[in-house]
């Protein structure tokens, strides 16, 4: 299925924005050279963010979702680090004038490429996976590309054998790769495969970590048994964006999150809930929501 900007994200991060007593997120332009090549240019960075809560995908609610990465105009080099060896520039001098560098310029998401940069450059897997698993962020409205991102998350993340000071990483890597074949309706393979990650050998060190771990296994399992592919689903999303889908549901609700809307703290932000239509008086409650929900529905 197609996953859109959500309705969800622009009322939150708008709300957000406006109760913050400074601006959500804030950039500087700075002075940059490109290691590869020496092109002297200027570019934004993000200086501050803020971020309140997150898609079942880890994406996070926020003005500003997915981070931007500095690149030279000239040859597309992402600058991935702050810093290069002599060995990595010259892996990255041969990477950014290949053929198929330059080609995925006009194809793949910023985060793609840096993911391949970071392939070529041999990173560590939880390096590469995690700007694998931002470029599925930063493509919800190109369906196709959205779904072979997707599917390479899902094969590097499920083909990597981690153990060690790297098993934390690996248990939500995957745990995201379930998700993910969720998403795309596999929900057997997700079962299968989430078997696999809740074994107590898989499960984070920490107790608060691994009980964390297995409350968000406990709801993601349950979106499987009812067969629920949605990208923000009522029992994985923050409780200010659950309420949206509990007052209009569009597709039906899952049992699931039947159960979740049912909670005293989404009835109670439901109730407490005001919104102002253009043109129209102050609402509350169940009506507000509908209205803020059709409202902003209009302008995605």
């Amino acid at each position: 299925m197609l996953i859109r900007s959500s309705i969800f994200t622009a009322l939150s991060a708008a709300t957000v924005a406006a109760s913050s007593p400074a601006s959500a997120t804030t950039y500087a332009t700075q002075k940059f050279e490109c290691p590869v090549g020496g092109e002297k240019f200027k570019a934004d960075v993000v200086l501050s963010n803020i971020t309140f809560g997150q898609r079942a995908d880890g994406k996070p609610y926020s003005p500003l979702p997915v981070p931007p990465i500095v690149e030279c105009p000239e040859n597309g080099l992402l600058l991935i680090d702050e810093e290069f060896s002599d060995a990595d520039l010259l892996v990255l001098g041969n990477a950014v004038h290949s053929e198929e560098y330059q080609a995925m310029r006009g194809t793949e998401t910023p985060h793609f490429r840096a993911f391949w940069l970071k392939k070529q450059l041999g990173r560590d897997p939880t390096s590469q996976l995690s700007s694998l698993l931002q470029a599925t962020w930063e493509t919800d409205e190109n369906y196709d590309r959205k779904v072979r991102y997707q599917a390479r998350f899902i094969a590097e993340a499920t083909g990597w054998k981690a153990s060690g000071d790297d098993q934390e990483a690996w248990f939500w890597f995957n745990v995201r790769a379930v998700n993910a074949l969720r998403e795309l309706g596999y929900f057997t393979k997700a079962e299968e495969h989430l078997k696999l990650v809740a074994l107590p050998e898989n499960l984070p060190e920490s107790p608060e970590a691994a009980q964390n771990g297995k409350e968000f296994i406990d709801r993601l399992s349950a979106l499987l048994k009812d067969k629920n592919p949605l990208a923000e689903p009522a029992n994985l999303v923050p409780s200010e964006v659950a309420m949206f889908r509990c007052v209009d549901p569009q597709p039906p609700l899952t049992p699931a999150e039947t159960s979740v809307c049912a909670q005293e703290n989404i009835q109670n932000l439901i109730r407490e809930f005001e919104f102002k239509p253009k043109g129209g008086k102050m609402l509350q409650g169940a009506t507000a929501v509908r209205a803020a929900n059709t409202e902003l529905r209009k302008q995605d």
